[in-house]
C-alpha cells in the first residue's frame, strides 16, 4: 500500500512539474491545452478570401482597375495556389527592376521563383534565415537602358546572428558573401529581417533571447537596431519589442508587427507598432495598451492583434487592383499559435488604418496552414501570401465584370 503511494506521489509530482515547465516555457495554461486538444479534433478548413461587401470599409459599387480601365463593378476576389513545393518558407521579395519574387527557408535556401512556379535556386548555406530584402536600386541607375540582368543587386540576409550582403551574379544566383554584421542576440528568437531605409541606413529586427526576460537582457535584442549601410556603426534605434519579425517603411514611418509574450498565458496580444528612434515598445513589463507592472515610459501600439496568433510579415497595400476602399490598408499574416489552436490565427487580417485611436481590423483570408509572409506583387497588384505551414504561395485577386 505505502509502495503504491509513493508510485501515484511521483507520477503526480511529475505531473505538476512537468505542466510547470510547459507554462514556464509556452504558458500552457488551461486554454493553451484546450486549444492543444481542439487541434487534434479539427479538420482544416478550406482557404477562404471574406469579401465583405457590405461593410462601410470595403463597399463599393464600381471602381477601376487602374486609369486605362473603364468602370467596371467589383465582385469580390479570387486566390489560386501559384508556388507549392516549399519547405518551411520565411519571407518573400522582389527584385526591382526584374520584379522576380524570391522566396526564403527556414533551411537556409533562397529561390528565385519563375513565371511558371518553378524554381531556380539563388543561394544558400545559412542558419535559420528568416529575412531577405533587396537594397534599392538608384533612379539614375534604373533610368539607364540596361536589361535587369546586367544590373548590381544586392541582397540583404537575416539568419541566425547575423546580416549578410550578396551580389547577383549573371546567372541570375546570388554570391560573393559578406557578413556585414555577426553576432547579434539569438535564442528564443533571433535577426528577423534587415532592411535599408529611405535614409540610406541598415535596419535590424532582432528578436528577444526569452520569453519575457528569464535571462539577463541584451541591449541588442528584442529591439530595432540602425547601422551605415555596410554595417558599421551599429546601434540601438529603438527598443521593447519582443519579437519584431515584420518591418517596413511607410510614407516616412517606420511600421513594426510584433509578437507578445507567451507569459502571462491570457491577456497579452500581438501588436502593430510605429517605431520611433529613442523610444521603448514595452517588453518585458509592457504589452497592449498600458498593460502590465511597468509601462511608465512606453509607447502603445496602433494595432491590438489576437493574442498568441504570432503577427509576422506584413504589407501596405498601395497598388491598384484592388478597390479604392483597400488603399492604404495593412494586410498582415497571423501564423498561429503553439498549442495549434484552431481558432487562433493562420489567416491574414485586414487593416484600416485611422487618424486617431486603434485601427480596425478584420479577417481577410481565412483558413490557411501557418500565413508568415504578405507582399504586394508590384507585377499586377495582386496579393501574395506566404504559407509556412503548406509551403506554398497564394495570389489574392480582385474580381470585376
Amino acid at each position: 500500500m505505502r509502495r503504491r503511494y509513493t508510485i501515484i506521489m511521483i507520477l503526480v509530482a511529475a505531473l505538476v512539474a512537468a505542466w510547470l515547465t510547459a507554462y514556464w516555457y509556452v504558458g500552457a495554461d488551461a486554454n493553451f491545452l484546450w486549444g492543444l486538444i481542439k487541434s487534434g479534433f479539427t479538420k482544416p478548413t478550406p482557404v477562404a478570401v471574406v469579401s465583405n461587401l457590405n461593410s462601410q470599409s470595403a463597399n463599393t459599387n464600381t471602381e477601376s482597375v487602374n486609369t486605362n480601365v473603364a468602370q467596371r463593378r467589383f465582385t469580390g476576389f479570387t486566390q489560386e495556389t501559384v508556388v507549392t513545393g516549399l519547405t518551411k518558407p520565411t519571407r518573400m521579395a522582389f527584385e526591382e527592376k526584374s520584379q522576380d519574387l524570391f522566396v526564403s527557408e527556414l533551411s537556409g535556401n533562397i529561390y528565385r521563383i519563375r513565371d511558371d512556379g518553378s524554381k531556380q535556386l539563388a543561394a544558400s548555406g545559412f542558419n535559420q534565415l528568416l529575412g531577405i530584402s533587396f537594397v534599392p536600386i538608384t533612379s539614375d541607375v534604373i533610368e539607364e537602358n540596361r536589361p535587369a540582368s546586367e544590373l548590381e543587386y544586392t541582397m540583404l540576409v537575416a539568419a541566425r546572428g547575423m546580416v549578410s550582403q550578396l551580389l547577383r551574379r549573371g546567372d541570375g544566383t546570388y554570391g560573393e558573401r559578406e557578413d556585414i554584421v555577426v553576432g547579434l542576440p539569438a535564442g528564443r528568437h533571433q535577426t528577423d529581417l534587415a532592411l535599408i531605409g529611405p535614409d540610406g541606413k541598415l535596419y535590424i529586427a532582432t528578436g528577444s533571447r526569452s520569453d519575457r526576460g528569464e535571462t539577463a537582457v541584451d541591449p541588442q535584442e528584442a529591439a530595432i537596431l540602425v547601422a551605415d549601410a555596410d554595417g558599421k556603426n551599429l546601434k540601438v534605434f529603438a527598443k521593447g519589442l519582443r519579437n519584431p519579425f515584420g518591418m517596413t517603411f511607410h510614407d516616412g514611418k517606420l511600421y513594426v508587427s510584433d509578437n507578445g509574450q507567451d507569459v502571462p498565458a491570457s491577456g497579452v496580444p500581438d501588436e502593430l507598432n510605429i517605431v520611433e528612434q529613442g523610444k521603448d515598445y514595452g517588453w518585458v513589463g509592457c504589452w497592449g495598451v498600458s498593460r502590465g507592472p511597468d509601462c511608465d515610459g512606453t509607447e502603445p501600439p496602433v494595432v491590438l492583434l489576437q493574442e498568441h496568433s504570432s503577427a509576422n510579415g506584413f504589407a501596405f497595400y498601395d497598388a491598384d487592383q484592388f478597390p479604392e476602399a483597400y488603399r492604404g490598408n495593412v494586410f498582415i499574416a497571423l501564423w498561429g499559435a503553439n498549442s495549434r489552436d484552431p481558432d487562433i490565427g493562420k489567416k491574414v487580417v485586414r487593416i484600416i488604418p485611422h487618424d486617431t485611436g486603434l485601427w480596425k481590423t478584420e479577417d481577410f483570408v481565412t483558413g490557411l496552414g501557418n500565413p508568415i509572409d504578405v507582399k504586394v506583387d508590384p507585377r499586377d497588384g495582386s496579393l501574395l501570401i506566404l504559407d509556412f505551414g503548406r509551403g506554398e504561395v497564394i495570389r489574392v485577386s480582385a474580381q470585376y465584370e
